[in-house]
């Protein structure tokens, strides 16, 4: 199951309980999303929930969905809280592709006056899509907030591992927040010294690493590391040459989804550690399930720029000393 969302919403017995971590999706504030037309208020606490796994398997895209099937498939769900079951099953499918994809199909329908209102349809679903994305995602980008935050306090003092338990929280949307923070910083931080030679880089980039490993080598804090981060941690950040990891499935659904959220992030934060990963993830791809990654570029959908019916303003202007 997906790792920062879901798999702290689901227990050993594979139900939900009435029992629930405190930043839990589960007890997360109602909600408003607004819209020139109306306020929609979701009461999540009381209604998001599914009573048995195979409902959770139903709502579950099937992979490699053509993206017509897909876009039937987010447009049976006309309750919002149906949708935003969906949205939240599927966010690791809710990509930036994808997104790209349904513009593309806005802009192709605006091409021709008959498609007009499919246009608008596209419109507000993509609209829709992304209202409910940043509702779902909105737990774990205020953690990031926090993070960094905590990671910036902690490159400040002299001792920086001295205090952490009075520091670090120790839950599990916290701590993989923490991950990403770290890990990108350190990313970061490498990438910088590919280009210049830069003792302050190279200080900061070693007490960096310095603390990832002392926050990552406490048991208690461990114990709520997403098994994706500690797998991409193993593969990719390990500096061992082994190319060929034991795949578990759910580890890519994982991955998918951090590259779903991190493809939001600002990326002169986050982007090279958004390309790592996703370079990292499409390997396993390729070379596990000999899958390839469709491009932006290879997508199906081509049409012609809105022609412009309107007079240029450029005709406008004239010769003032023309009588009118």
């Amino acid at each position: 199951m997906i790792c920062f969302q879901n798999n702290y919403l689901i227990r050993k017995n594979k139900d939900f309980s009435q029992k629930c971590e405190k930043n839990s999706f589960l007890n997360f504030q109602a909600k408003v999303l607004r819209s020139k037309d109306k306020i929609t208020k979701l009461n999540i606490s009381s209604r998001f929930y599914y009573q048995e796994t195979l409902d959770m398997k139903d709502n579950r895209q099937k992979i490699n969905l053509p993206l017509d099937e897909i876009l039937l498939e987010l447009q049976s769900k006309e309750l919002e809280t149906d949708f935003l079951k969906f949205c939240f099953l599927n966010r690791d499918n809710l990509s930036y592709s994808l997104l790209y994809q349904i513009t593309a199909l806005k802009l192709k329908g605006e091409e021709k006056e008959a498609e007009n209102i499919r246009s608008n349809k596209i419109k507000e679903l993509r609209k829709k899509i992304l209202e409910h994305i940043q509702l779902i995602d909105q737990p774990i980008t205020q953690s990031l907030i926090v993070s960094e935050k905590t990671v910036k306090e902690l490159l400040t003092q002299d001792d920086s591992i001295s205090n952490l338990d009075k520091i670090i929280k120790k839950n599990r949307i916290d701590v993989s927040s923490l991950w990403i923070v770290l890990t990108a910083a350190i990313s970061a931080w490498e990438n910088k010294l590919k280009f210049e030679e830069d003792d302050n880089a190279k200080t900061t980039l070693k007490k960096l690493k310095k603390i990832k490993k002392a926050v990552f080598s406490d048991d208690l804090v461990n114990a709520f590391v997403a098994k994706e981060l500690i797998f991409i941690d193993s593969f990719l950040f390990s500096g061992t040459k082994e190319t060929a990891p034991d795949l578990v499935v759910e580890n890519l659904d994982g991955i998918k989804l951090l590259i779903c959220i991190l493809e939001k992030l600002p990326k002169s934060s986050y982007g090279i550690l958004l390309a790592e990963v996703s370079y990292f993830y499409n390997n396993l791809l390729k070379s596990k399930l000999g899958l390839k990654k469709m491009s932006l570029t290879d997508t199906a959908i081509q049409f012609s720029p809105r022609q412009i019916n309107t007079d240029s303003r450029l005709a406008k202007i004239k010769d003032l000393n023309l009588k009118n």
